[in-house]
């Protein structure tokens, strides 16, 4: 049985964008696994009350700026502007 992906991107509902928001959802999901992660095993102190909530937010803005805008950017451009599949612009975008 041959892969087909014009049978998925005819299935797609958000035309062109589709792989922007599964990286949207993809980074979300990431930090805050790592986030969760590294709070409950390596920042554990006795006696001392951690604000988790402040600590995500804080971890969600610094990896913000290369973890979603600047691979955002990038997949735009390898998708949209020189024709790239949007299954291969990931990989690309982990060399660069």
């Amino acid at each position: 049985m041959q892969f087909d992906t014009n049978t998925i991107k005819d299935a797609s509902t958000l035309p062109k964008g589709d792989y922007l928001v599964a990286m949207l959802v993809a980074f979300t999901l990431s930090v805050y696994g790592h986030s969760i992660g590294t709070i409950s095993m390596f920042f554990r102190s006795e006696g001392q009350i951690r604000n988790i909530w402040k600590a995500l937010m804080k971890t969600y803005i610094s990896y913000s700026f290369t973890g979603l805008f600047l691979n955002s950017i990038l997949m735009v451009l390898w998708v949209q502007v020189v024709g790239t599949s949007e299954f291969v612009a990931p990989i690309i975008n982990i060399g660069a």
